[in-house]
């Protein structure tokens, strides 16, 4: 994948004005390859496409209205953290290295979106979170409240930065120099000729949230 997504890129590769990291490879889900990455649980795979530029923010010429968006995959995988974790998202310990590969794959996967996504418009992740317990289904949380818990305990803790409040100032810098290498088809391998530290080259590389 690193042999195609480079050479592309040297190639300055379109298909139908949309980059060879953004074009559908799976025609039933219209989405594209980032999209799946995310939806399928493969972090590295998602990592590896963002790293090299891809879109997550917008709707692609000649998408459908019900084609998954950025806001219905956060939803997906914030459902899927809440089942994983249950109820009790005050007293339940995380240990990332006892957790299953599966959590630990849509952890990883929602943290990593985090690090390319500027803000999250208020109001798309509300939802209620449902328990079935004997007595039928009951109502047990608000995403708003899973979000501050999750974000508060150090589980996915820009959650809340991307959500809740705005975002820091060294994020928005980030996208803005990412955006700029992009536009010159200079990702990923542009920011380690840019004249910044080691630390702040990797920040801008997403190897950080």
């Amino acid at each position: 994948m690193v042999f195609f997504l480079t050479h592309a890129h040297n190639a300055k590769l379109e298909f139908a004005s949309t980059r060879f990291v953004d074009l559908r490879l799976r025609v039933p889900l219209r989405v594209p390859p980032v999209f799946l990455s995310a939806i399928y649980n493969k972090p590295q795979l998602l990592l590896l496409l963002l790293r090299h530029g891809a879109t997550i923010d917008e709707r692609q010429i000649g998408a459908r209205a019900d084609d998954w968006d950025l806001n219905m995959l956060l939803r997906h995988l914030t459902r899927i953290l809440w089942a994983s974790l249950g109820t009790d998202t005050e007293d339940s310990s995380w240990d990332t290295t006892v957790v299953s590969s599966t959590l630990h794959d849509v952890w990883q996967c929602l943290r990593f979106l985090l690090r390319v996504i500027k803000q999250i418009q208020m109001g798309e992740l509300e939802f209620s979170l449902m328990n079935f317990d004997p007595g039928g289904l009951t109502v047990t949380s608000s995403s708003h409240e899973f979000i501050r818990s999750v974000s508060e305990r150090g589980i996915v803790p820009k959650l809340k930065c991307r959500y809740l409040e705005p975002s820091e100032l060294k994020h928005l810098c980030r996208l803005v120099v990412r955006d700029s290498l992009n536009l010159k088809w200079n990702l990923p391998y542009g920011i380690f000729s840019l004249p910044l530290p080691k630390i702040l080259q990797r920040y801008v590389n997403l190897s950080e949230d």
